[in-house]
């Protein structure tokens, strides 16, 4: 997360705000074209795909592991397919890439470049995206939403990944010894424009489960209890 600065907005999005932006995508696309195989890019665009494939009736579904970012908000060194498709999987097909969220639109390129550059390319191949970034550079067929400003969002199939990013995070940034799960919850709102009702909405009780997720990875270990008696952990 180097290039980000210390302070972000952050969005928790629910289950069913997910779903609906994936029967929104689903309904862009229906009437205008008729996929053969919807194509997710792994990780983020497993779910949505899966969902846009249910709303349209394709029964046919692909993924392709497409490397961006290496962790919250931290970019790699360039999208790059992992583990490319099999020989004539999609030969011939109609397709419809999917993903969680298009940002520079690197991630979207270059998985269209590598499917049109396949021994037996397919057919026509279409993008499709929950939410599109502004300032985005991506070019795409079909969008669910059109977030106002830049938050990082953090799906519910990636709230652990992205709490065990974020919360030591903090806890650098703070530069505190020892943090309870009220001072964090202070520093996410302070931080991240997410305030404790809103996370306890979304995400109940679990911020207590990152940090054991993130005590198990020998990330924080706990500190015993603070002057108000509560559990407190600290960098290991």
């Amino acid at each position: 997360m180097s290039d980000l600065p210390d302070e972000f907005p952050c969005r928790l999005l629910t289950w069913d705000y997910v779903e609906g932006l994936a029967r929104d995508l689903a309904g862009e696309v229906r009437g205008s074209y008729a996929p053969d195989a919807v194509v997710a890019i792994a990780r983020g665009g497993l779910v949505p795909a899966r969902i846009v494939c249910d709303y349209l009736d394709v029964d046919d579904l692909v993924s392709l592991k497409v490397e961006h970012y290496v962790g919250t908000g931290e970019p790699g060194e360039g999208p790059s397919v992992r583990y490319p498709l099999a020989d004539g999987a999609v030969a011939d097909k109609d397709l419809l890439v999917v993903d969680d969220i298009a940002d520079t639109g690197q991630t979207f390129g270059h998985t269209v470049d590598y499917l049109e550059d396949l021994p037996e390319p397919p057919g026509e191949v279409r993008t499709g995206t929950l939410q599109l970034l502004p300032d985005s550079e991506a070019d795409l067929d079909f969008v669910a939403s059109y977030p106002d400003e830049f938050a990082w969002m953090v799906y519910p199939w990636n709230f652990v990944e992205d709490m065990c990013d974020l919360v030591p995070r903090l806890m650098t940034v703070a530069e505190g010894e020892r943090f309870s799960e009220d001072e964090l919850y202070h520093l996410f709102y302070e931080h991240h424009g997410v305030d404790r009702v809103h996370f306890e909405v979304i995400q109940g009780g679990r911020l207590g489960d990152v940090l054991g997720e993130l005590e198990r990875r020998d990330v924080v270990e706990p500190t015993g209890r603070g002057s108000a008696g509560s559990p407190e952990w600290r960098l290991v």
